[in-house]
């Protein structure tokens, strides 16, 4: 891509900024600044051709969507586990639960899971590791926090 197209191409998606901000507001609320910014940046970089007229203005609007699904799955991901929903804590005790006690009666399998998830990786890299389909690791994380859940409730009674 030469100098001329690279700066068209800037100039273009920096002029939809506008409208995209408007439509992020609208449906995603208050950081469509920050998201408008970064679907800009990401359109950008990418080193597609950038469609001209309503399938250029659609194709950013992609864009910027999947930018919103990124940061919100982020967010999701990074949220702690609640656990004092799951579990009634005795207000005699300290008010701690004993989660390495509870984590050491877990199989190994489901400490590694969790420990995995809890160091921040995705499924699809904890999934390519173990040589799984994503979907096998979500099953097993999902049942070692039930089974974690569950040692938790038996050690409070």
């Amino acid at each position: 891509m030469h100098r001329r197209e690279k700066a068209e191409r800037w100039s273009w998606l920096a002029a939809q900024g506008d409208g995209l901000v408007r439509l992020l507001r609208r449906r995603f609320g208050g950081d469509a600044e920050d998201l408008a910014q970064e679907a800009i940046v990401r359109a950008g970089a990418s080193g597609r051709p950038v469609p001209t007229g309503a399938q250029g203005v659609a194709w950013l609007r992609r864009v910027a969507r999947n930018v919103a699904i990124d940061r919100w799955r982020q967010q999701r991901r990074l949220a702690p586990l609640d656990l004092a929903e799951h579990v009634a804590v005795d207000p005699e005790a300290d008010g701690r639960l004993d989660i390495e006690a509870a984590l050491g009666r877990l199989r190994r399998g489901d400490r590694r899971v969790l420990g995995l998830i809890a160091a921040g990786m995705r499924y699809a890299e904890i999934a390519r590791a173990e040589g799984v389909d994503a979907t096998v690791i979500r099953q097993r994380v999902a049942r070692a926090r039930a089974r974690l859940i569950a040692l938790l409730m038996e050690g409070d009674r």
